[in-house]
């Protein structure tokens, strides 16, 4: 089969941080025969392979030295509640098409940038909800044995945001489709803070609901096509209850939420009373919205980035012993057998 790679490719306009990049090759593959194709390439040539989705989540190095792969498949199946989508389907444009089809539970993760196919790895979150509430099973390459392979969600291993693919050293899954379960029946989910007050004119209508959090997104969140950015850039830390009676004498009275595992403090509240908000390294910059957010403000570096994510993990650390974990990711070579 012959498939068209492209050489010296770059990948500036393919990652929302809008860091500067390039890349040896470049591949958009839309089906697993096509896919196959391009891992034999990868291995005749004796490249590093990697694997790109919307670039929404992801620190792009200036050079990344082998084939970088992105899904191209814009499937989209409905079988009464279940629903196998394409990795490379645009994530909100699923949202959108649920909602239309009156298909529910999709609508807290309005607004989230970046494809179908990188939303397990990093198990997307917002308001409340998670995306391994509805995920039946994900389809995968497998480079170790070079075939399809379906895992079930219990497989994925999800965490808060984390999965199996994002905690393996390196991964040797290409995730090409996404299976979810969703429901007829809307069951509107208003336990986040900023949405428990709203009318219940608001709430009874799942369009309503997106329409909010859409607006709220835009309110809080800078717009990555203006200004370079991951959106939140750290996770929310999950401390002990000892950890928590120590913020609180330090002065942090707010911002907590209890989970099986401890207490999630806010890590945005955190850097507010930790760093100081017009610190930046080069043209990274903290934005003026959101703590949590940073932003490239003109010709930011990877390192610029790094640089300025360590100054105030750093600070955070030193004012309240808590450590922030960097939520996006740099882009890692797959486990490609040889």
């Amino acid at each position: 089969m012959t498939i068209e790679i492209q050489n010296t490719f770059d990948l500036s306009d393919l990652n929302t941080f809008r860091l500067s990049a390039t890349c040896h090759s470049f591949h958009r593959f839309d089906s697993n025969d096509d896919l196959a194709a391009a891992v034999n390439h990868a291995v005749e040539q004796g490249l590093n392979m990697y694997l790109l989705g919307g670039g929404s989540n992801v620190l792009l190095a200036p050079y990344i030295d082998g084939l970088v792969l992105q899904s191209a498949d814009l499937t989209i199946v409905v079988e009464d509640e279940t629903v196998r989508v394409g990795a490379g389907v645009i994530w909100d444009d699923l949202v959108a098409e649920m909602l239309s089809q009156r298909l529910y539970g999709l609508e807290n993760l309005s607004g989230i940038p970046g494809t179908v196919g990188a939303a397990p790895v990093q198990n997307i979150g917002a308001y409340g909800v998670e995306l391994s509430q509805f995920v039946d099973s994900v389809e995968v390459f497998d480079l170790a044995t070079q075939t399809l392979r379906r895992l079930s969600a219990t497989d994925c291993d999800f965490g808060y945001r984390s999965s199996r693919f994002r905690t393996l050293t390196a991964s040797p899954y290409i995730i090409t489709a996404v299976n979810l379960r969703l429901s007829r029946e809307y069951r509107p989910n208003l336990s986040y803070p900023d949405l428990a007050g709203l009318p219940k004119a608001i709430g009874g209508s799942a369009d309503s609901l997106r329409a909010v959090i859409l607006a709220i997104r835009q309110r809080k969140l800078p717009d990555y096509r203006q200004l370079g950015n991951v959106g939140s850039f750290f996770k929310n830390p999950m401390i002990s209850a000892a950890q928590k009676s120590l913020l609180e004498a330090s002065g942090i009275s707010s911002g907590f939420n209890r989970s099986q595992d401890g207490f999630k403090v806010s890590a945005a509240r955190l850097i507010e009373l930790a760093v100081d908000s017009r610190h930046r390294v080069g043209d990274a910059r903290i934005s003026s919205r959101h703590r949590l957010v940073l932003e490239n403000a003109g010709r930011a570096t990877l390192a610029d980035v790094l640089a300025l994510a360590k100054a105030i993990q750093a600070s955070v650390n030193a004012k309240f012993g808590v450590e922030l974990e960097i939520e996006p990711t740099t882009l890692q070579p797959l486990a490609l057998s040889r």
